[in-house]
C-alpha cells in the first residue's frame, strides 16, 4: 500500500509543480480558425440620394406653364447584394439597386390628362465593407460602394411626351450598420446614396456555422 501511495505522489508531482509556478497559464479552449464567407441580402430603404445631370428634367420642373403634375408616388430603394468576407473585418462584395417615381401629367391648358410620367433607376456598384465590432451574435460595420446608374425617364416637356435613358455615376456609403444573428440575420443602416438614408433588411450567411474565433 505504501508502495502504491508513494507511486501516486512521483505521478503527480510534476503536474502539482507547475500548478504552483507563479505566472503559470490557465488552461484554454483552443481558438477556431477564421472561416471565409458568402453572405446574401435583401434590404429596402428609404430617402435614396439620387444623382441626376438632367438639365432638361430641371427645367421641366420649372415650367409649369403649360403642364401640372400629381404628387409623386416612390417605390423606396431594394438592394439585393452579394459579399465575400476575406477576413474577419474585410468583406468585398456587388449589389444591385433598384428605385422608382411615378405620378401623373395633366394640362394646364383644358385639366385633361396627358398621361404617366416615370422615372427609374438601376444601380450596379462593387461595395467593400470593414467590420469594426465582430461578436457571435452581434456585427458592426461601415462600408462605402462606388459604380453606375442607369436611368429611365418617361415624362412631357410641355405637351409632348420625351423618352430618356442615361447612365451616371452613383455612391453609397454606410456610417452605421448593425446585424444581429448568424447565418440567418436581420440588419439595420444610416448612410447615404442610392440604396437610401435608412435601410433594414435580411441576410443570409454561408459557412456561418463555424464562426471565427474573437
Amino acid at each position: 500500500m505504501k508502495r502504491l501511495l508513494l507511486l501516486a505522489m512521483l505521478l503527480l508531482s510534476p503536474s502539482l509543480i507547475l500548478a504552483a509556478e507563479p505566472g503559470a497559464a490557465p488552461l484554454q479552449k483552443p481558438k477556431i480558425p477564421f472561416q471565409k464567407q458568402h453572405e446574401v441580402r435583401l434590404s429596402a430603404g428609404a430617402w435614396p440620394t439620387i444623382t441626376d445631370l438632367s438639365l432638361p428634367y430641371f427645367i421641366n420642373k420649372i415650367d409649369r406653364t403649360r403642364i401640372y403634375e400629381s404628387p409623386t408616388y416612390a417605390t423606396g430603394a431594394f438592394t439585393l447584394s452579394y459579399d465575400y468576407r476575406f477576413k474577419r473585418w474585410f468583406d468585398l462584395g456587388l449589389a444591385v439597386s433598384y428605385y422608382g417615381e411615378f405620378n401623373t401629367a395633366y394640362s394646364n391648358i383644358d385639366r385633361s390628362k396627358l398621361g404617366n410620367q416615370e422615372m427609374q433607376f438601376i444601380s450596379v456598384m462593387p461595395v467593400v465593407r470593414f467590420t469594426w465590432l465582430n461578436r457571435p451574435l452581434v456585427r458592426m460595420y461601415s462600408s462605402l460602394g462606388i459604380g453606375m446608374t442607369v436611368k429611365t425617364e418617361s415624362r412631357f416637356a410641355g405637351l409632348q411626351r420625351r423618352h430618356s435613358r442615361e447612365t451616371v455615376l452613383s455612391a453609397h456609403a454606410t456610417l452605421f450598420g448593425i446585424a444581429v444573428g448568424r447565418a440567418l440575420f436581420g440588419y439595420a443602416e444610416v448612410g447615404a446614396g442610392m440604396q437610401g438614408a435608412l435601410i433594414a433588411g435580411i441576410g443570409y450567411r454561408f459557412n456561418a456555422q463555424k464562426r471565427d474565433a474573437e
